[in-house]
């Protein structure tokens, strides 16, 4: 598995429509979408988050992030080509 790996996967989620809790590209995907779609393309295990809410309380992206055994956390300093950036809504 390389960035490139993760990266041509991500782009297969391109024009794909917005779908709250959407799973499939081409037809529906939320940003959990994208990265469900990508470590299933990369044949990774992962916990994947249901029933929230459109707007997501505090930290919950983050707290689903940090149980992922196939996501290490970096530094925004360390960050490359494929890595996953959360945004934080206010």
């Amino acid at each position: 598995m390389t960035a490139d790996d993760v990266i041509r996967f991500a782009r297969e989620c391109l024009e794909t429509p917005f779908m709250h809790q959407g799973r499939i590209a081409g037809r529906g995907l939320d940003c959990a979408g994208v990265i469900a779609h990508v470590m299933t393309r990369l044949g990774l295990s992962y916990e994947d988050a249901v029933g929230y809410p459109r707007l997501p309380y505090a930290r919950m992206i983050e707290q689903v992030m940090d149980r992922q055994e196939n996501i290490v956390s970096v530094p925004m300093s360390d960050m490359q080509a494929g890595d996953i950036l959360l945004m934080r809504f206010k």
